[in-house]
């Protein structure tokens, strides 16, 4: 398991313990990978790529949230990015 979803997990327990957002079943059904390399944090908020891939479809990068309560919401649209590159860009414009 990479470095960065290890502490967004510990994170995402700790301040929702009850979510199920990096649950293994979560994370299974959605394909669901955690970018090593895009990661910050802001106040309380922790900003990082996600990308989802199912078998209808091409995997798809998002940009993603976490806020002090453990909501993660998607910033702009889910699986927008068509790219790894794509989604590096808007994100560096979030720092």
């Amino acid at each position: 398991m990479n470095k960065i979803k290890n502490k967004l997990m510990k994170e995402y327990k700790r301040r929702k313990p009850r979510g199920y957002w990096f649950s293994p079943d979560t994370m299974i059904f959605f394909d669901s990978k955690i970018d090593e390399n895009n990661f910050f944090e802001k106040d309380k908020d922790i900003f990082f790529i996600s990308s989802e891939k199912n078998k209808h479809s091409s995997r798809l990068w998002s940009i993603r949230k976490m806020d002090k309560n453990g909501i993660i919401d998607t910033i702009n649209s889910f699986r927008q990015y068509s790219s790894i590159d794509e989604a590096e860009i808007a994100f560096k414009k979030l720092i």
